[in-house]
């Protein structure tokens, strides 16, 4: 989610509440109603476990999500592989409960994936490089598109890491420790993939001690 020009996730505090504030029109001024909705996507996998996963996760968020003024449909979609559960199956899902405005929420490691870039371009957002997108055009029959981020260096994903690394850490102190990601030979995406993974490394290294 986006406000005043900077990303603001929509699992923390600060989403939840810009979230609220979305749905409830002013009584200063009349406003169109808004319905928001939020459309996770992942990448996909055959394996069914992995898909039971994201699911699983999606399921626990959502229940943080809700209202008291109604419930926010929440719908998990995939990039490929999982038929029937593509991202426009979950455009077209949201669209038939009423959504006015969707949140798109990309679930991947970072914002240097070219696969995110490609997701916003599908959805008119304008390209993060020079590289066009290799998704057609999603249908979202006028329905307003709010761009989330990916995980980047989210701080309850760096709590997470750590406490499977002190399993395995005896003296963080003297050890050193070594975080691998996908990367890119994208400029930009590239770039993007230094930066985050600096930012999570220099977060569980003030935590941890390496």
């Amino acid at each position: 989610m986006s406000s005043a020009g900077r990303h603001i996730p929509l699992g923390s505090p600060e989403g939840e509440r810009s979230l609220q504030a979305s749905a409830t029109p002013s009584s200063s001024f009349p406003s169109p109603i808004v319905r928001p909705g939020i459309l996770v996507i992942s990448h996909g996998s055959r394996d069914g476990g992995w898909v039971a996963l994201v699911d699983e996760a999606v399921e626990a968020a959502t229940i943080r999500l809700q209202q008291p003024a109604g419930p926010v449909p929440v719908v998990s979609s995939f990039l490929e592989i999982v038929e029937g559960r593509l991202i426009q199956d979950g455009v077209d899902e949201l669209l038939e409960r009423g959504v006015t405005d969707i949140f798109v929420l990309p679930l991947f490691v970072s914002s240097g994936a070219t696969h995110v870039d490609d997701i916003m371009q599908a959805f008119g957002q304008p390209p993060a490089g020079l590289r066009e997108g290799e998704l057609e055009v999603f249908h979202v029959g006028g329905a307003r598109i709010h761009p989330g981020r990916p995980i980047d260096d989210e701080p309850e994903i760096a709590e997470l890491l750590l406490a499977n690394i002190r399993e395995l850490s005896r003296d963080p102190a003297s050890e050193a420790l070594l975080l691998i990601g996908h990367g890119s030979r994208e400029p930009v995406f590239h770039g993007r993939w230094r930066e985050g993974m600096t930012r999570m490394a220099e977060r569980i290294r003030a935590a941890g001690g390496f």
